[in-house]
């Protein structure tokens, strides 16, 4: 695995939570 796919992992990962969260936020209202 290399440094960029290593911080594109990381950065989708984290965009996935917050995607997550906005639905279950929007869910829950």
């Amino acid at each position: 695995m290399t440094i960029f796919s290593k911080i594109k992992y990381k950065y989708f990962k984290k965009t996935f939570g917050a995607t997550i969260l906005l639905v279950v936020l929007l869910w829950l209202i």
